[in-house]
């Protein structure tokens, strides 16, 4: 077994706390928040969540305010290369946020639909007249 850090309760108060703002720098990445702060394993964080409920709500809506924030990056981001005139970008954001416009790349069948085909009667098999 590996020898596991010892932490006094005043420095897992801070090492919590410090965690938190590095969560948020990471966009809510646990394990790049782990090495920022210096703890060595994520498996440190998921005991410590498991054993203080406060932290571990403070940690859902620290990790919910990244991901939003990495969302609101990540459309900038496309909004600058449609923009910039990115036919994939266009594409792209034409076919999530312009469906109800016909922008959308899926085909519907309607699979309740009659078909009708024709009916072609060869010359051999009459008197040589051709029917439908």
């Amino acid at each position: 077994m590996a020898n596991r850090p010892k932490y006094s309760p005043a420095q897992v108060r801070q090492l919590k706390e410090d965690y938190l703002e590095a969560l948020k720098q990471s966009a809510g990445l646990i394990t790049q928040a782990c090495r920022k702060v210096g703890i060595g394993s994520r498996q440190t964080i998921l005991n410590w969540r498991a054993k203080d409920p406060k932290f571990d709500e403070a940690c859902k809506e620290t990790e919910k305010e990244a991901c939003e924030m990495a969302l609101d990056q990540a459309e900038g981001a496309l909004m600058r290369n449609i923009q910039a005139g990115d036919t994939k970008a266009i594409k792209f954001y034409l076919q999530c946020k312009g469906k109800s416009r016909g922008y959308d790349p899926r085909q519907e069948i309607d699979l309740n639909a009659t078909v009708i085909r024709p009916r072609v009667v060869f010359d051999d098999e009459n008197d040589g007249s051709v029917q439908d």
